[in-house]
């Protein structure tokens, strides 16, 4: 199908390239060389990467719809005076992670003014175009097409399954929009958009019904000879991993992370999470991300991420994606609530109902996050002195931080700090999404400080999210594991690497 495409639009002397979307240093040399000034991404269908062509993972398993930050990137990348707009069909897989959102939105956020009450919710690419857009300005329209059909449809769509299920309840009225209306929709939006962010469930001019669209189609393949291609194909499936939205998630789920290449550090530190730790409650998961192998997982469901490599160079940012991106890794999909804590801060063997009033404070909290504020009064600019003055990061990243804090025009120097070692998380929430996929949309680019809590602080601001205070802190709930007096060191050489 794709083949036949290519000759068609050959015979009309337009360019076809052949690569890969998630190649960025393609996407950015294109944009560049063309003097592109619109992108329209139809590239959204989910699938497993498993090639380490995935260059800024969202997600893990590493997906062929994080190509989509691959094109968002390239775009950062090349700003210049010349407004470029994006244009792309939302995605529709893993809906698990779409974001709730309150009708009062912004007008310029939805091309169809909002009605009062009305939940709207942000698909996955959806997310992240928002937290480009806050970011670094960039502009965009996701649509929502639903099912396309047209003459280069596929029997492994869900109109050409669904059409043989109608048939046998005598019930062919579900209809489906046209290519021809969605062409007509990208070019009206890509020629009019304004800057900023907005999404927009399309409706089509004119419907198509499954029977009509399989006529369609039968006329392409039959006349392109392409029947042995189509015998070949099975309908879609959806993800076992993918969970529905009524199957509600019950589960707590403990999670920490250990990711270095130091082994002296991972002997050390490697064992601690669950040391001791009794708690059998059947709705409690344990969960530890690393990068290393036969580690002694003490309780825990270790969970190896060894390819994260392929995609960032520092070992401390491959140890954030649990963090702050854990959410979205299938094994959390049953969970109502995520204790994360780092490895070297095991939770402590308390009763079942004190975690289970904690998650519930959450669930109740408009932020959907619990942790302690850091103490006393330092500024941004000046936790970050601290940091190079107890060599937890070098001063060329944190003169790259500063540079682009100084940036941006609702930079506060004198934020609120907080204390990442220990989160009480609802993952489902809000603000807790729209905050952590902001956050991992700048700090995945390696460009600033190996440390989060700058970051943290000025999006937390710059996003008015309000984290609640872990009762009587955070050493109530979580022990804190010494060795010998030693701290972690970072160094240029290691690269984020932890070292003693």
């Amino acid at each position: 199908l794709k083949e036949e495409r290519v000759r068609l639009l050959h015979e009309k002397d337009i360019e076809v390239i052949r690569g890969d979307a998630c190649d960025i240093n393609l996407v950015r040399g294109i944009l560049i060389n063309n003097n592109v000034n619109g992108v329209v991404y139809l590239a959204s269908q989910s699938g497993e990467r498993g090639d380490g062509a995935v260059q800024k993972p969202f997600q893990f398993p590493f997906d062929n719809s994080d190509c989509f930050v691959s094109v968002l990137d390239a775009l950062r990348l090349i700003q210049s005076e010349e407004f470029i707009t994006l244009a792309y069909s939302s995605d529709t897989f893993g809906y698990k992670f779409n974001m709730t959102m309150p009708g009062a939105l912004a007008s310029d956020e939805v091309v169809e003014p909002p009605e009062e009450g009305r939940i709207y919710k942000l698909r996955y690419n959806e997310m992240i175009a928002r937290a480009y857009n806050k970011l670094y300005g960039i502009s965009s329209v996701g649509l929502r097409f639903g099912t396309v059909v047209g003459p280069y449809g596929r029997p492994d769509m869900m109109y050409y399954n669904n059409a043989n299920k109608v048939r046998r309840i005598a019930d062919t009225k579900r209809k489906y929009s046209h290519i021809r209306d969605a062409v007509s929709v990208i070019v009206s939006e890509i020629g009019t958009m304004q800057s900023g962010f907005k999404f927009a469930s399309v409706a089509s001019d004119s419907r198509t019904s499954s029977d009509d669209a399989i006529k369609d189609f039968t006329k392409w393949y039959k006349a392109a000879n392409a029947e042995q291609y189509v015998t070949s194909l099975s309908p879609r499936r959806r993800s076992d991993a993918t969970i529905s939205a009524s199957e509600a998630p019950t589960d707590i789920c403990f999670v920490t992370s250990l990711f270095s290449n130091n082994p002296k550090l991972i002997e050390r530190e490697g064992p601690y999470p669950i040391a001791n730790y009794n708690n059998t409650d059947p709705s409690f998961k344990y969960y530890y991300f690393t990068n290393a192998h036969d580690l002694p997982s003490n309780g825990w469901e270790v969970i190896v991420m060894d390819d994260m490599d392929k995609s960032f160079s520092r070992y401390i940012t491959q140890s954030r994606w649990p963090k702050f991106m854990g959410f979205r890794h299938y094994k959390l999909q049953g969970c109502k609530g995520i204790i994360y804590s780092d490895a070297n801060r095991p939770p402590r063997d308390l009763r079942s109902d004190i975690w289970e009033d904690l998650v519930n404070q959450v669930m109740n909290s408009p932020s959907g996050i619990m942790q302690d504020r850091r103490p006393g009064r330092q500024t941004i600019f000046q936790e970050m002195h601290s940091i190079v003055e107890r060599k937890k990061d070098i001063a060329q990243n944190i003169d790259t931080s500063k540079k682009w804090f100084l940036n941006q025009d609702d930079f506060h120097d004198d934020a609120s700090g907080w204390w990442n070692m220990a989160l009480v998380l609802d993952p489902n929430n809000v603000q807790l999404q729209e905050l952590f996929t902001t956050l991992w949309a700048h700090y995945s680019n390696e460009e600033g400080s190996w440390r989060d809590q700058p970051l943290y602080r000025y999006l937390v601001d710059k996003l008015d999210v309000k984290p609640i205070p872990l009762p009587n802190g955070h050493s109530t709930y979580f022990d804190r594991v010494r060795s010998s007096g030693k701290h972690h060191h970072y160094n240029a050489d290691t690269n984020g690497v932890s070292w003693t």
